[in-house]
């Protein structure tokens, strides 16, 4: 039970800290790499890819050092609430909105929030920074409220 509430407790103190990564390294000294996610830059492999390489390096190594240290067991259930969340993210960002798995169909009604704040990030390359449950600035619904989104257009 201990270990249950680590790893959910883990997946969700992970969405600030993406939002936070998001924010201060995607956008910040990490922007070459993150601008692909912003261009139409299409293909199997975009220079964005590499931020869940280097996320699930840092993932096992976590789930790694918990496996080999007793004092530091805790880290297991750390280091698989930190890759479900990356599961969450890669399946949301990757597949539903970004749709770049063509054999996977998921009903985009079910993730259309999700698919209105990405396009409100890209559009103003700015807040909601997060991926899973992003905490959407006031003048996102205001902005599709009035018309001005195409809430319906995937890219």
């Amino acid at each position: 039970m201990k270990t249950a509430l680590v790893m959910i407790v883990t997946f969700m103190l992970m969405e600030p800290v993406a939002a936070l990564v998001h924010r201060f390294i995607f956008h910040g000294f990490a922007y070459k790499l993150h601008e692909s996610d912003h261009a139409t830059e299409k293909g199997p492999l975009r220079k964005i890819d590499y931020f869940p390489v280097i996320s699930a390096v840092i993932t096992m190594a976590i789930i790694g050092l918990g496996v080999e240290m007793d004092a530091l067991d805790f880290l297991i259930p750390v280091g698989f609430g930190m890759g479900t969340y990356g599961i969450a993210c890669y399946f949301i960002h990757d597949i539903v909105i970004h749709r770049r798995v063509s054999r996977v169909k998921v009903n985009p009604a079910w993730f259309q929030f999700h698919y209105d704040a990405h396009m409100f990030h890209h559009r103003f390359n700015g807040p909601p920074y997060g991926f899973v449950f992003p905490c959407v600035p006031k003048r996102m619904s205001q902005y599709f409220s009035n018309g001005n989104g195409n809430s319906s257009k995937n890219e």
